[in-house]
């Protein structure tokens, strides 16, 4: 258990450098007919589970749905204040003036808004190359350490909060030897696998976590989920639908015994070695884990981690920017498994190639358990400097997230300046270095998520405090209708009325007699001399 006294340690001034600010926006198979009344199915979606890949071998190309995919370095000046109440001498980058209407930063920043809608109700749009620069305020590079303290004691505070029960954990335990049992029951002989992945088993999962399950057979024969589905719903789960058009293919469930929500997919064998390497990245500094937690509690709270239908980033998308945070802390306090020396270690995991990506990566906790001690930065202090980071440091415009390198590499070495993976906002996956996590993010998204991270900023400068980051973003209820008034049905002119005897009367022509017949050029004469 991780304790308060080995975490809340004062900055280390000498890795306290004032920082440049740049500008971080300028332009920039066969399957059943789906006739089971007892599965629905779900058209389309482009991202399944946080550790979704495009890479899933056991799935035909007719089941898989191709994704669509869519240098200013300005010079600051920094200035010393000393504080009037302490002695303490604070650094301050004099930031240039912002690109953002003012009246509009401060709604944000005061009330509980959601920047992103904010910025699409009032452009009207999500597209736009104009977005906004770093903000006028000053901006601390740290927080002074009694400000750190407090923060970091209502980190741990939260992060205990957050932990699974032991209950929890055995819950779920049950509920996958229960998926295996039934699978395995209904179709025997193929030796259908079972393995939690994600949150579930890399240990970043909450007390109210989702299960993500991954199935692996040799069998083709779950190859279409609304099989497997079908096959569920008759062993009493809940909420059975599908998404067999997702780059892989799930099915949702809700299980009525265990209390779990689970997505489950099959033959993703990429999202159980992402789970391992966030797994093993949690477990080499004790900061990690609480930090990771804390975050992720905030894009909940803040409707920032749903990539598949709020257009922000994933869970897995956001535990990639904190593990690259913290690989290029000075000095650093996670390694770059991925670089690691082989020679040097001899334990670089065999190599391991899935659909042509190599997914083997240093592995050995134990000997990397004090590779971030000369690191005494707080809880406190790299929440701070992480919400800082992206608020006013990163270049949205050529810099690229990577946590296989452990730095930023550039959008023109990525080859990321132009093409399917040309966005504002770039995170390379570990692994399948050709996905850039951050796709499904547009620009407008993106100045909503940097508007985000600036309000973090200043709520806790402000209020030192971490109540009002968690203030939970509630969408606005739809608007009532417009209240309309009824209007009778205009009449139309009498000379677009059938010709009858009274609409003839109407226009000053007499009803025809009996033998009579109304002719055209009778109409036409009375039109002429008629005063319209």
């Amino acid at each position: 258990m991780l304790t308060t006294k080995s975490l809340i340690i004062t900055t280390d001034p000498v890795s306290v450098v004032p920082t440049t600010l740049t500008d971080p926006f300028k332009t920039q198979s066969s399957c059943p007919d789906n006739d089971d009344p007892m599965v629905q199915e779900y058209g389309s979606s482009d991202v399944t589970s946080d550790q979704s890949t495009d890479h899933s071998p056991a799935f035909s190309e007719e089941e898989e749905e191709e994704e669509l995919e869519l240098n200013s370095h300005p010079t600051t000046n920094t200035i010393a204040i000393t504080s009037r109440t302490t002695s303490t001498t604070m650094i301050y980058d004099d930031a240039r003036s912002s690109g953002m209407d003012g009246d509009k930063e401060r709604e944000i920043m005061q009330n509980d808004i959601s920047p992103i809608q904010l910025f699409c109700s009032s452009t009207g749009s999500s597209h736009h190359t104009s977005l906004p620069s770093s903000s006028s305020h000053f901006v601390p590079i740290i927080l002074e350490r009694h400000i750190q303290d407090r923060i970091s004691v209502s980190m741990l505070d939260m992060y205990e909060k957050l932990l699974p029960t032991r209950d929890a954990y055995e819950r779920r335990r049950k509920f996958v030897t229960k998926v295996e049992t039934i699978l395995n029951s209904e179709w025997e002989g193929h030796n259908i696998r079972a393995h939690l992945f994600g949150s579930s088993e890399n240990d970043l999962g909450t007390l109210t976590s989702d299960v993500d399950i991954c199935l692996t057979t040799s069998w083709s024969g779950l190859r279409c989920v609304r099989t497997l589905a079908v096959v569920l719903k008759k062993h009493g789960m809940q909420r059975v639908h599908t998404v067999p058009r997702a780059k892989v293919p799930i099915v949702k469930m809700w299980d009525p015994i265990y209390q779990l929500a689970c997505d489950m997919n099959v033959n993703n064998p990429l999202a159980l070695h992402n789970t391992r390497m966030i797994k093993t990245y949690v477990a080499i500094d004790p900061r990690v884990r609480p930090l990771t937690m804390v975050i992720k509690h905030w894009t909940r709270q803040r409707a920032l981690n749903n990539a598949a239908d709020g257009g922000t980033l994933s869970t897995y998308t956001w535990t990639c920017m904190i593990i690259n945070f913290l690989q290029m802390r000075e000095p650093p306090i996670l390694p770059v498994l991925h670089q690691m020396d082989n020679e040097k270690h001899n334990k670089k995991d065999n190599l391991v190639m899935i659909d042509g990506l190599d997914t083997s990566f240093y592995s050995d906790v134990d000997s990397l358990r004090d590779f971030g001690k000369r690191n005494h930065e707080s809880l406190a202090g790299l929440l701070f400097a992480f919400f800082r980071r992206f608020a006013y440091e990163f270049d949205y415009e050529t810099q690229v997230v990577s946590v296989r390198h452990g730095r930023y590499l550039s959008k023109q070495e990525k080859g990321w300046h132009e093409g399917p993976n040309k966005r504002m906002f770039c995170i390379e996956e570990p692994f399948n270095v050709h996905r850039n996590l951050g796709n499904s993010a547009d620009d407008a998204s993106v100045y909503g998520l940097q508007t985000e991270f600036r309000r973090a900023v200043h709520i806790l400068l402000e209020t030192e405090s971490l109540d009002a980051l968690y203030t939970k973003y509630v969408f606005p209820s739809p608007q009532p209708p417009r209240t309309t008034a009824t209007l009778s049905s205009p009449q139309p002119p009498p000379f677009l009325l059938p010709l009858t005897s009274t609409s003839l009367a109407a226009v000053g022509i007499p009803p025809p007699h009996t033998g009579t017949t109304t002719t055209m050029s009778d109409v036409l004469h009375i039109l002429r001399r008629h005063p319209w």
